[in-house]
């Protein structure tokens, strides 16, 4: 799919002023800002001078005519739009025979999850994580999720957890939005909590997937499956790619 059904435009970063923000320089030369749809840290990849994709949206409303959608990194198109994990993750488990009935954004308990469903004709609800940061560990390329403490991760997991614990057919799935993974583990050495929650879902029998995507200058598309090693460590061994 494309990045955006929004014109784009080629850009390069000045700097990111905050979490939601960075300034860019536009093909013409001249200066604005952008919205960032990603509040991970994205250190490597948020380097000045960087080569942007971004997307032209004015609107009354928005404090940005432009969104910072995809970073040039090593020859590699990576996207960071976070919105986009969950409208593949969609394209991807509705066109699976086993699932039915697939809605976005769906309320259980106090817990609001990307997407829920029947699997196998047993409800279940299915929580969406982009991943932009990859890691050299133990000699791999790892996709490494999250890339920041996340206290809405760890929310989500516990909620996923008890629905497994309860019955239901939970999942939780990583988009992995660059092609250069092997596969996906968790960010321990940022969030050991995360990690820890991620094993014990998986030891209650949560179902965890990761897609792996193919990123161009305009177009998204998942190319298939990575394996999740879970157990695996990165304490002491992150070197950032």
């Amino acid at each position: 799919m494309r990045l955006s059904e929004q014109p784009l435009a080629d850009a390069s970063l000045i700097k990111r002023r905050n979490r939601f923000v960075a300034e860019v320089r536009l093909a013409d030369g001249s200066e604005t800002i952008a919205h960032v749809p990603n509040t991970g840290r994205m250190g490597e990849l948020m380097l000045p001078g960087a080569a942007l994709r971004l997307s032209f949206n004015p609107a009354p409303n928005r404090k940005t005519d432009y969104t910072l959608l995809a970073v040039s990194y090593q020859d590699r198109w990576v996207c960071i739009d976070a919105t986009m994990a969950n409208r593949l993750a969609y394209e991807y488990f509705v066109s699976l025979p086993e699932i039915n009935d697939l809605r976005r954004e769906v309320t259980r308990g106090d817990s609001r999850f990307d997407l829920a469903g029947t699997f196998d004709g047993r409800p279940g609800a299915i929580e969406v994580k982009s991943v932009n940061l990859v890691v050299k560990c133990g000699g791999r390329a790892c996709a490494c999720f999250p890339d920041a403490p996340t206290a809405r991760g760890r929310k989500h997991l516990r909620s996923l957890i008890d629905g497994v614990r309860a019955g239901y057919a939970d999942g939780l799935c990583f988009v992995v939005q660059r092609e250069d993974a092997v596969c996906v583990i968790p960010n321990e050495a940022t969030d050991s909590e995360f990690a820890a929650l991620l094993r014990e879902g998986i030891s209650a029998g949560l179902c965890v997937t990761a897609l792996r995507c193919q990123v161009t200058r305009d177009e998204i598309s998942i190319t298939g499956e990575l394996p999740v090693d879970a157990f695996a460590s990165n304490k002491g061994m992150i070197k950032r790619i």
